[in-house]
């Protein structure tokens, strides 16, 4: 029997086989997994959207006269809003593949930019309640089934495009034209593959800090085997060859699909193999407060009311005494 008093909390905390109380904590988090998902077939818009490198920013245009050119093999992803009748409004993003080469080229006195024109694809949208670290909320993936994606371009003509141009030597109307934007139609292709989008701070409906999401490697162990659960299916079923994850700062990060589940227990080890795993609070430090963070929230559980989720060490979704001897290096 081991004893710790941190700042007048006494418990007594009986040490057992780590690998005993793991394969109990992992059969009780499986008897109380559930799934019950309401599923809605969206017609993705026709219409034509600005090109996104796979950071976020827009892929630049050409300017008087100027040309840009793509390449086979280069990537690029695009968002957009899915509109769910009843249910309401959700982000979804995807990536794509150039399959061709393709140029962009603009006129003395315009600007252009490349777009898609996308059409005949469709979204996949599943509503789901009652997974087993929550009770009452729900989460939303998407899953998007390309149609077909062509390039076009747009053309913008406007009273500063002219200056600018006029003052880079070209002959155009500065001071008169009127602001104009057409789409052309061009010759190339893009190759756009199935992919499922997941808005990563659902995760974190239930956690008590309030903490936004910065990506994958902001993700604690509790996070971690969440998202591999919530993804598990549209992995192990194929429906996608891509995973889309969106972070609230609007942060794109894209993962092949066949190897994401080892991806995520790779990042789940290097999580517990860091001495940052024990700062369970986030000052920086792994001392007496982190004790004290823990055994406060004994005993409490997502499915019934929440906490800090980097308080659940062992990650089977509550606080107890196996998250404490993790702390205390058992």
């Amino acid at each position: 029997m081991q004893t710790i008093k941190t700042n007048g909390i006494i418990r007594s905390l009986a040490l057992t086989v780590a690998a005993a109380t793991t394969a109990a904590l992992s059969q009780s988090a499986d008897a109380t997994m559930r799934y019950d998902c309401e599923t809605h077939w969206i017609a993705a818009p026709a219409k034509a959207r600005v090109i996104n490198k796979p950071n976020g920013q827009e892929i630049d245009g050409a300017m008087c006269g100027s040309s840009i050119s793509f390449t086979v093999g280069e990537s690029a992803s695009i968002s957009a809003e899915v509109e769910v009748p009843g249910v309401g409004s959700f982000g979804a993003s995807h990536s794509f593949e150039f399959s061709t080469s393709y140029t962009v080229t603009s006129q003395p006195c315009t600007k252009s930019r490349p777009v898609l024109v996308d059409t005949g694809g469709k979204f996949k949208v599943e509503v789901c309640k009652g997974w087993w670290w929550w009770e009452n909320d729900s989460m939303t993936i998407v899953n998007y089934f390309p149609g077909t994606l062509t390039f076009a371009q747009t053309n913008e003509t406007s009273n500063e495009i002219s200056c600018i141009c006029k003052d880079l030597g070209n002959n155009c109307p500065c001071g008169s034209t009127r602001s104009k934007t057409t789409t052309a139609q061009c010759a190339g292709s893009a190759l756009e593959s199935p992919s499922t989008s997941f808005m990563m701070q659902q995760l974190r409906t239930s956690d008590s800090s309030d903490r936004q999401v910065q990506g994958l490697g902001s993700l604690c162990r509790l996070e971690l085997r969440m998202l591999g659960t919530v993804l598990e299916q549209t992995v192990l079923a194929g429906e996608s060859e891509r995973i889309v994850l969106t972070s609230p700062d609007g942060s794109i990060e894209t993962f092949d699909t066949e190897s994401f589940l080892n991806l995520l227990a790779d990042r789940e080890a290097e999580v517990v193999a860091s001495d940052a795993f024990r700062d369970v609070n986030g000052d920086g430090k792994v001392n007496e407060g982190d004790a004290q963070a823990i055994l406060e929230s004994m005993g409490a559980k997502l499915a019934t009311g929440g906490f800090d989720l980097r308080l659940d060490l062992n990650g089977n979704a509550q606080v107890d005494e196996g998250d404490f001897e993790i702390w205390l290096g058992h």
